[in-house]
C-alpha cells in the first residue's frame, strides 16, 4: 500500500479512536456524560466557528455568508415549527438529526482534505531519490501527528453531539466510521479536482448548522444548579480546540481543511 494512503487512513483512525472512547466508555461515561457533553460541546462550537464556517467563507466568495445563514436558519425553523407535543418534539428530533448529518458532510469535508493533505507530502516520493523520499516520508508522520489531537477530539465531540441527540450507538458508529472513511479517501484522490465553491458552500452551511445547534440548543440546555461547572467544561473544550489548533500552525502543519 502506498504510505500516502496509509497516511491517511491513519489520520482517519483518530476520528474513530475519539468516537470509540466515548461509544466504548462504559458506566465512565454514562455517569460523567453530561459534563463530557459540556466539554465536547464546547469543542464543536469552535469547529464550527474557526473551521467550517472560516473554510466556507474563504472559498465561498460572496455567497458564503448566505450559506452560513442558510445552515443556522434551517435548523432554527424545523427546531421552532416542529416544537409542541410529543409527536411534534419527535419530528424536531428527526430534523436535528437531519441537521447533524449534514454538519457531518462538512466536517467530512474537512477530514477528506486532511487525508488529502497528508498524503499530498508524500506524492511522488517513488520518484524521488531516497534522502528525499525518506524526508517526505517523515514529514507525513509529522503531519499526521500534528493532526491526531484535534481529529481525535473531533470525533469525540461529534460522537457525544449524536448521542445526545437521542442516536443509538448502532446508528452513530456507522456515521463516524464514515467519517474516518473520508480520510482515507482523500489519500486516494491526491490528484483529484474538487471544485472549491461545491465545497466551500457544503461547509459554510454545515458550519451554520453547528453553530445553532450547539449555540442555541445545546449549550442553553446546561443551565441549572451546575451551570458554572458546565460553562466551565464548555471553556475548556473551546481552550482545548485553540491549543491543538496552535500546536498544528506552530510545526507549520496546515491540514487541509
Amino acid at each position: 500500500m502506498p504510505i500516502g494512503i496509509l497516511l491517511a487512513g491513519f489520520a482517519g483512525l483518530s476520528d474513530l479512536l475519539g468516537a470509540a472512547l466515548v461509544l466504548r466508555g462504559g458506566r465512565i461515561v454514562s455517569v460523567w456524560f453530561d459534563y463530557i457533553l459540556a466539554y465536547g460541546t464546547g469543542f464543536a462550537l469552535s469547529i464550527a466557528l474557526a473551521e467550517l464556517i472560516p473554510s466556507g467563507l474563504a472559498g465561498g466568495g460572496e455567497t458564503g455568508p448566505f450559506w452560513v445563514l442558510a445552515g443556522f436558519s434551517t435548523l432554527y425553523l424545523v427546531d421552532k415549527l416542529l416544537e409542541g407535543s410529543g409527536e411534534e418534539v419527535q419530528k424536531a428530533g428527526r430534523g436535528i438529526m437531519s441537521g447533524l448529518g449534514i454538519t457531518i458532510v462538512g466536517v467530512a469535508i474537512c477530514d477528506f482534505f486532511d487525508g488529502f493533505a497528508v498524503a499530498s507530502v508524500v506524492t511522488g516520493a517513488a520518484a524521488l531519490g531516497a534522502t528525499e523520499a525518506a524526508e517526505s516520508t517523515a514529514s507525513g508522520w509529522l503531519l499526521l501527528a500534528g493532526l491526531f489531537p484535534h481529529n481525535f477530539l473531533e470525533g469525540a465531540s461529534i460522537t457525544l453531539l449524536l448521542l445526545g441527540a437521542g442516536m443509538s450507538r448502532g446508528s452513530t458508529w456507522v456515521l463516524v466510521i464514515l467519517l474516518g472513511l473520508s480520510s482515507l479517501l482523500g489519500g486516494f484522490a491526491v490528484q483529484m479536482a474538487i471544485p472549491v465553491a461545491a465545497r466551500a458552500a457544503v461547509q459554510a452551511f454545515a458550519g451554520g448548522l453547528l453553530l445553532h445547534l450547539v449555540a442555541s440548543e445545546r449549550i442553553p440546555s446546561f443551565e441549572g444548579k451546575r451551570a458554572k461547572t458546565m460553562a466551565i467544561l464548555v471553556v475548556a473544550g473551546i481552550i482545548t480546540f485553540v491549543a491543538t489548533e496552535l500546536l498544528i500552525s506552530g510545526m507549520g502543519l496546515e491540514g487541509g481543511g
